[in-house]
């Protein structure tokens, strides 16, 4: 398990990587047109969550962290614009609730989901 590190004047802060990808799940959910998180195999770390394995991967270094997510969008989706609010939304909400700096977030669309 790797983790996010800080420094604050009472010591140490420590964030699990698996912490980072809660919300960064959270924040994708947010946004309209976001159909799940992938469970198609890629080359993302695999996380255990809920009800199947899904694609999120955490790489943190000094200069900060870069989140990588394979999501399925809704049919109606403007793939790009939604898009851009996942990564808007998961930089924001990610930088909000741990005080560290989000170098990048990284989306790879897997699937179109259809209505029936």
């Amino acid at each position: 398990m790797s983790l996010v590190n800080s420094k604050t004047p009472e010591g140490n802060l420590y964030i699990a990587n698996d912490v980072i990808a809660s919300i960064a799940y959270n924040a994708a959910r947010e946004v309209s047109g976001f159909a799940g998180l992938s469970k198609l195999p890629s080359p993302s770390k695999i996380l255990g969550r809920g009800d199947g394995k899904h694609s999120i991967e955490i790489k943190s270094s000094q200069t900060g962290i870069e989140i990588s997510i394979a999501v399925n969008l809704k049919s109606d989706a403007s793939i790009q614009n939604v898009v851009k609010l996942i990564q808007t939304n998961i930089k924001n909400s990610v930088q909000n609730m741990t005080g560290n700096v989000v170098k990048s977030v990284n989306v790879t669309v897997d699937d179109i989901v259809f209505d029936d």
